[in-house]
């Protein structure tokens, strides 16, 4: 459950940067996070 918090949480934050920043550095940082999580 504490995962799944920090995950949204992280989320969250890369979507508010999304905003201001470019769609595909969102993706970037968005693939490079799942990694992250699956390895």
């Amino acid at each position: 459950m504490e995962l799944a918090e920090v995950f949204l949480w992280v989320y969250i934050i890369c979507f508010s940067t999304s905003m201001v920043t470019n769609v595909s550095e969102f993706e970037w940082v968005q693939s490079r996070l799942l990694k992250q999580c699956w390895n």
